[in-house]
């Protein structure tokens, strides 16, 4: 993700997709010298690229050494080197890579989001997940329900405040007559034994590789999706493979905070195993009390 590192003392900064520098203590990244305005500069991802723009500081923003028109955007590139008045510290781009999701805590604790996925307060113990959904937006999915959340938002979790520091998502355009089974390539393979006491997954990346997951306590839930999915493969898109949450209960026999722990569990799954999309292999109907599995080429077969 994109890093800067100071040139004098090794200190490290990584912007959210939108960042400030200054002197005030409301600033993302404080530089406390008198020659820095209160809100110097401004960094922010555009989609492509890095980019500073000067906020009409009293001394001035260079870049390269080249002093910025006030209110100027300039492209950034690895490498490139930052300053901010006549202030001794000088910043280098050492990552230009895109920013990633973090919730930063109150106590200035920060858990980057991995496959997509951001998991508080810690992954041992979730009590909330946050991960990319479908059209641009972000999502917060606890045990009790799951809400949109944006860029600056707080969440709570483990008896703390995290802000959540979430870049944008570009939505793409998608032909609303095709079905929305296709991960890249990848593959799903629910393998059962006879008395379906246990239950692997195969996971099939398109060069061949192949991650198989041994039994765990989250493996019911993912094959009665699985096969409610492949049984309702004539619907329409948008309505294949939705289930009641209280039929899902009734058939595996536990309880609402069970099923959270088991959908957490199930990300965390195949985000580990570098599945693309993970945080959405099992996705919540909003209002409506159901679920279903997210976007995979999916199938069952005996053991």
């Amino acid at each position: 993700m994109g890093t800067l590192r100071s040139v004098q003392d090794r200190r490290v900064f990584m912007p959210g997709a939108h960042a400030t520098v200054g002197r005030a203590s409301s600033c993302d990244l404080v530089l406390r010298f008198e020659y820095v305005s209160s809100t110097h500069a401004a960094l922010r991802w555009n989609g492509s690229a890095w980019e500073v723009r000067d906020l009409h500081s009293r001394n001035g923003t260079f870049v390269n050494g080249r002093r910025l028109v006030p209110g100027e955007r300039v492209l950034l590139t690895r490498g490139g080197r930052l300053a901010f008045g006549a202030s001794p510290s000088t910043w280098e781009l050492i990552d230009d890579a895109p920013p990633r999701a973090r919730a930063v805590a109150a106590d200035g604790r920060a858990v980057t989001a991995v496959g997509g996925l951001i998991e508080l307060p810690d992954a041992e113990a979730v009590e909330v997940q946050v991960f990319e959904a479908a059209e641009g937006r972000w999502v917060c999915d606890s045990a009790e329900r799951e809400f949109e959340v944006g860029d600056g938002d707080v969440v709570v979790a483990g008896g703390l405040a995290w802000t959540m520091r979430l870049p944008a998502i570009v939505p793409r355009t998608v032909d609303p007559a095709a079905l929305p089974v296709e991960t890249d390539g990848h593959r799903l393979t629910v393998r059962v034994n006879a008395d379906e006491d246990y239950i692997e997954l195969e996971l099939a990346a398109p060069g061949g590789e192949v991650r198989r997951l041994e039994h765990r306590a989250h493996h019911p839930l993912i094959l009665l999706l699985t096969r409610a999915r492949i049984a309702d493969v004539e619907s329409s898109p948008r309505e294949q493979g939705w289930i009641y949450v209280e039929v899902a209960l009734k058939e595996l026999d536990i309880d609402h905070g069970r099923l959270a722990l088991h959908i957490f569990r199930a990300r965390q799954a195949f985000a580990a195993a570098g599945w693309p999309g993970a945080a959405g292999i099992i996705e919540r109907r909003r209002g409506s009390g159901q679920i279903r599995l997210g976007p995979a080429r999916a199938l069952v077969v005996r053991l």
